[in-house]
């Protein structure tokens, strides 16, 4: 919305904040997926080796 104000109102500051606010929030959420991936509980290497 900020940034299509910005836009529709021709006013650089306000669609840079837009955007601004969007990349931030686009890097936050794709950490949060590699972070929680990395972090994610792993099967130990003893149930995998079945005799």
């Amino acid at each position: 919305p900020l940034i299509a104000l910005g836009v529709i109102f021709e006013d650089n500051l306000l669609a840079n904040a837009g955007w601004m606010v969007s990349s931030v929030s686009l890097v936050i959420w794709t950490a949060m997926i590699l972070i929680e991936k990395m972090l994610s509980p792993r099967i130990p290497i003893e149930l995998l080796e079945e005799d």
